[in-house]
């Protein structure tokens, strides 16, 4: 959805009630890691209607990581905000050898 003002219209993220039932829980849950509730609040907020840069200033991050965030939940919803695969360390060890030690 486009709110229009002045300067440049700002999309807000539209929310069914269950996927706002979720991202609150994961932006308060004390179990949750930090990125999937810095996420979620960042989803919540877009979806208050709160510019990008806004959003930005107001959680401590960049303007291209709430960009980032809002594009994958608007396109595949909470799996969206899930890390896709392949990123992160890569294991050093082989799986033989931690089966062996396990």
């Amino acid at each position: 959805m486009l709110v229009l003002g002045m300067g440049r219209p700002i999309t807000v993220v539209e929310l069914r009630p269950a996927e706002k039932r979720e991202l609150q829980r994961r932006a308060r849950a004390p179990m949750a890691t930090q990125r999937d509730s810095l996420r979620a609040r960042i989803v919540l907020q877009r979806a208050e209607g709160h510019r990008e840069r806004d959003v930005a200033d107001s959680l401590g991050v960049s303007l291209t990581t709430v960009s980032i965030w809002s594009r994958r939940f608007e396109e595949q919803g909470l799996d969206g905000l899930q890390d896709r695969p392949g990123r992160g360390r890569k294991p050093w060890l082989p799986a033989e050898k931690v089966e062996q030690v396990l």
